[in-house]
């Protein structure tokens, strides 16, 4: 929910910032 909520702002981060997300997101949890 906090991830979704924060969506707006990971957008607006740069690429690099992005993708450390979206590794934190295939991780189990």
């Amino acid at each position: 929910e906090a991830l979704m909520a924060n969506a707006p702002d990971l957008f607006a981060t740069p690429p690099e910032i992005r993708q450390l997300d979206v590794i934190a997101d295939k991780l189990p949890g």
